[in-house]
């Protein structure tokens, strides 16, 4: 895939920043591999911002809630890549969000879309699986913020 900040046609007068835009649904958007690679180290280094990403697929974590608590608890930010379809069963599409607390079985999501509530809890057991890749054929995953 190409660079990231890819939109449609059909939102490109929502963003104040113009970016690149393609017809192509499939290229839309920013993909969890990009928030692990030199861009986003470049663009902290260039706007002194003292943070780390590291990316974590899913295939690759054991134990879900134990990966939210550790790091919750470490202060670290996580954002979540899933697929919406099992949370909206009118989207079709990958999505992310920030991780902003758990209790028990349930995580709070902060949602940065204006068509979604912008805080709304998910069960553990079914993000993990909406971040499977029976969606689309992608594993989606977690990207750790560090300072």
């Amino acid at each position: 895939m190409g660079n990231s900040g890819r939109i449609l046609p059909a939102v490109k007068d929502t963003f104040v920043r113009k970016l690149k835009i393609t017809k192509n649904e499939k290229e839309a958007g920013l993909w969890l591999r990009e928030l692990g690679d030199k861009k986003i180290k470049n663009f902290f280094r260039k706007y002194k911002l003292p943070l780390k990403t590291q990316v974590f697929y899913i295939n690759e974590v054991k134990n879900v809630k134990g990966f939210i608590e550790k790091n919750l608890a470490k202060n670290n930010d996580i954002m979540v890549n899933y697929w919406l379809k099992p949370f909206y069963k009118d989207k079709d599409n990958g999505h992310f969000s920030l991780i902003s607390a758990i209790n028990g079985s349930k995580i709070t999501l902060c949602d940065p879309a204006i068509t979604h509530k912008a805080f709304w809890e998910a069960d553990i057991d079914k993000l993990a699986t909406s971040m499977g890749k029976k969606f689309d054929g992608n594993f989606r995953g977690f990207v750790v913020f560090t300072i």
